[in-house]
Parts: C-alpha cells; sequence; structure tokens
C-alpha cells in the first residue's frame, strides 16, 4: 500500500451512489487521482452548499414543525432545549445569535453538572452515529415525558431513531454514509453530519424564533461576547421567556432565509478566496507527517471544540486543546510538528492563550490559521510565514435582522470553521491520491 493513507479512492458520495460504482480494494492500483471538478476541498464545498439548497427546498416542513412547537413555547408553558452531546448541544446553548432561553438537556463534554429537565419541553435532538442506541433510549424518555422531540439527522440515522416515535424529523442532508469520501478500505471519511444538522437545526430555530413573533412574543437571543455590551445586555434580559414588546412580526422564512443566504455567501468567498491557502495548509500538513512530524489542532468554537473524533473523522490530527483557551499539559510540541489552529476573531497568543504561539514558534514548529478578519490588528499579527485562512463572516456572528429588533439573530461561523477544518482534510486526501498517481508502478 503506498503513501501514509493507503491507496485512495476520492468518490462524491452523490456520485458513488448514482453510479454504483464499487469501492476499490485496498491493494487496486489508484483510478481516481482527484483531479476531477469535484475533489478534495473543492468537493466538500460542493456538498455543503448543496446541503443548504436541500435545507432551503425543506423550509415548508421546518415551518410547520417549529409553528407546532412555538404554540406550545407560547401558549403551553413548555421550555426549550437541546439533546445528543458535542457538537449539537453546544452549539446551541448559551451561544451568540441564539434563543438565550435554550436549555442543555445533555451533560456536554465540559459541563460537569448534570442538566436538570423541566416537567414541559420541546426536545431538539441531534441523531450521531456512535450514540444512536443511547439516543434513541432518551427520545423514548422525553416522549414519556409528553416533550415535543424534534430530531435531527440524516435519512438513514431518522430510520434508526424511528421506533422512539419522535413527533419531528429533519432530515439534515449530511452524506448517505455520513462521510462524504471513501478511502481504499473502505472507510467513509470526511464527516458531514455535524455541519448538516447545525445548519439545519439553525434554519429550525429560525423558523421557531419567527413563529413566536406572529404569536406575538420575540424570545430574547443572545448578543456575541464579543461585541461590546454583550454581557451587560445579557444580564437585562438573563430568565426572561419574552420581550414586554413585540419588535416585528416575521414571516415564515424570513429569519432562515436570511441565514442560508449569508451561510452560502461566506462559503463562496473561501472558496473563491481561500482555496489555494487550504491548499497549502494541506501540502504542509502532508510534508509534515510524511517527515515524521506530528499534526496537531488547535479548535476554539462552540461547533468544533469537541469535535475531533466525530464519527468519520479519520482522525489525521490530534488535538491540542483541552478547553476554552487553555491546552492539554500532557504533550510536548516538537521542532517537526504542524498545528492547524481553527478559531474566532484572534489568534491564540499572548496570556490569554498561555503564550501559545509565542511557545509554538519558539519550539520550531509551523502554524496555520483561520479565523475571520473583522479584527485587522490579529490578522497583522500573523508573521508572514504563517498561512492565514480567513472564514469571511462580520462582527457579531449573526446574520438575520429582525426589523426594529437590537441585534441580529442566528450565527454562521460554527459550521463555516467546521467547512475550513475538513476542506483541509479533503484536500489532503485529494493531494495523496495525486502523489500516489504520479508514482511509477513497480513491477515484482
Amino acid at each position: 500500500m503506498t503513501g501514509w493513507f493507503g491507496l485512495v479512492v476520492v468518490a462524491v458520495v452523490a456520485a458513488m451512489m448514482a453510479s454504483g460504482r464499487p469501492a476499490a480494494a485496498a491493494d487496486e492500483p489508484l483510478r481516481v487521482s482527484g483531479t476531477g471538478p469535484a475533489a478534495g476541498a473543492e468537493a466538500y464545498y460542493q456538498w455543503l452548499t448543496g446541503c443548504l439548497d436541500a435545507i432551503e427546498k425543506d423550509l415548508p416542513k421546518f415551518t410547520r414543525s417549529a409553528e407546532a412547537a412555538a404554540r406550545l413555547y407560547v401558549d403551553g408553558g413548555s421550555e426549550i432545549g437541546a439533546y445528543g452531546g458535542d457538537p449539537f448541544v453546544l452549539e446551541l446553548f448559551g451561544r451568540s445569535g441564539g434563543v438565550m432561553r435554550m436549555l442543555a438537556f445533555d451533560k456536554f463534554a465540559n459541563r460537569k453538572e448534570a442538566p436538570s429537565l423541566p416537567d414541559k419541553a420541546i426536545a431538539l435532538v441531534g441523531l450521531r452515529e456512535d450514540r444512536i442506541d443511547e439516543i434513541v433510549g432518551k427520545i423514548t424518555e422525553f416522549r414519556k415525558k409528553g416533550y415535543h422531540v424534534v430530531v435531527f439527522g440524516r435519512a438513514d440515522l431518522v430510520d434508526k431513531a424511528r421506533k422512539a416515535h419522535a413527533d419531528v424529523e429533519v432530515d439534515t442532508h449530511a452524506a448517505p454514509h455520513g462521510g462524504l469520501l471513501q478511502d481504499a478500505n473502505g472507510r467513509w471519511i470526511i464527516p458531514t453530519d455535524s455541519a448538516a444538522a447545525s445548519a439545519a437545526s439553525w434554519t429550525w430555530v429560525s423558523e421557531f424564533v419567527a413563529a413566536c413573533t406572529r404569536l406575538g412574543k420575540m424570545p430574547p437571543m443572545y448578543l456575541g461576547y464579543a461585541v461590546e455590551g454583550a454581557m451587560e445586555r445579557e444580564a437585562r434580559f438573563k430568565g426572561l421567556k419574552f420581550h414586554d414588546k413585540l419588535a416585528s412580526r416575521l414571516d415564515a422564512g424570513q429569519l432562515s432565509k436570511q441565514f442560508l443566504s449569508e451561510l452560502r455567501r461566506s462559503l463562496e468567498a473561501i472558496h473563491d478566496l481561500e482555496l489555494p491557502r487550504i491548499r497549502q495548509t494541506a501540502a504542509e500538513a502532508l510534508k509534515t507527517r510524511s517527515s515524521g512530524g506530528k499534526l496537531w489542532v488547535y479548535l476554539q468554537g462552540h461547533e468544533i471544540l469537541r469535535l475531533m473524533g466525530y464519527p468519520n473523522d479519520p482522525q489525521w490530527f490530534e488535538p491540542i486543546h483541552q478547553g476554552w483557551n487553555t491546552m492539554r499539559q500532557d504533550v510536548k510540541i516538537g521542532p517537526s510538528d504542524f498545528i492547524l489552529c481553527i478559531g474566532f476573531d484572534q489568534i491564540f497568543q499572548g496570556e490569554r492563550w498561555e503564550g501559545f504561539a509565542e511557545r509554538t514558534r519558539k519550539a520550531g514548529a509551523k502554524i496555520a490559521w483561520s479565523i475571520t478578519d473583522y479584527r485587522p490588528e490579529e490578522v497583522k499579527a500573523i508573521p508572514s510565514g504563517e498561512v492565514f485562512i480567513n472564514q469571511h463572516w462580520a462582527k457579531g456572528d449573526a446574520v438575520a435582522e429582525v426589523p426594529k429588533y437590537d441585534i441580529k439573530c442566528i450565527p454562521t461561523s460554527g459550521v463555516i470553521a467546521e467547512a475550513v477544518l475538513w476542506m483541509v482534510h479533503a484536500e489532503m486526501l485529494k493531494q495523496q491520491g495525486d502523489a500516489a498517481s504520479r508514482r511509477p508502478a513497480t513491477t515484482h
């Protein structure tokens, strides 16, 4: 088997399913080098934008579901919360642009306390392949409590959860196998479930908020902590289920279409402007691996903080972070190592970040960064020898405008950050395949 990943067959899932083409055997010479129109980072981009298109086509279903939930929330005394572990819960709970009253019904990784469950609730449940039996059991428990349960997942996971009799099933349009691409050993890699569930759940939340306004109520929404006055605003509205006054009544699709449009806009900018740096990052990672160096990843963000090890993660990078702004204490960065750092709006340097960047540069390791660019001083602080992949989203991390409301709602940065992560992975797969196809065949 040649190369670090083995002989790789790069395949876009839709094409594989349509053609019925079998996967290559592990010892079969590489037949697809990844030079087609949809390979590498391009393949991931095409899948994700197609996923968003499919979600938008389903908007009438989202609206009907959200309207039923809004009636329970406004008139029925129900609370609302999320279940399904990281990253699904962490992305919806306590999140800039999200519902302030959103609860966590799951003890996700960085919470020590067990969640308390209200008497009446709407439960948003993210299906996760490696926890499917446990999650199905929880859905059954929620239904016995009388909760209104909305599940989010790709089609085959929804099928597995159907025996729990959720009230609403949302197809997230993730790739059929969870992973987008298949390696020569038949393993589906490059996760799609998380990004698809995040996009679908934020679309649903958009419709839920809009439906509440049509019933005369506006749920308080979070302003991101990166914006001045956010914590004071949070203290002012903390605990409120609804504002005293209704800013405006929103039509169905009014928020969700803004969210999907702005998410597409950022992804298009990444595709059009950042692909050379994504490819450069992938090349540097492959070079590091081939020379015996270690690949690390430092992730900061609700959706990506605990993402490594998610189903279909090929596990080429090891997380170096422990939690928010903290590194693991059991690792040592070597001079031949490479660290992919994906964050929010600042690079990981200075006292707040335990001097990560300074220590890494002193050790001689290489760094690639991906953050957004509205803080020019952060971008300028990146040395010329370190790659910068711009995420192209604006200050506030919320994109949907409610007329006469004081802030925008519904964030995009989580899906965008995850897209950068897996586009780098997909590009590594492509470049490894291209390199293998150029090697002369050996004779025995």
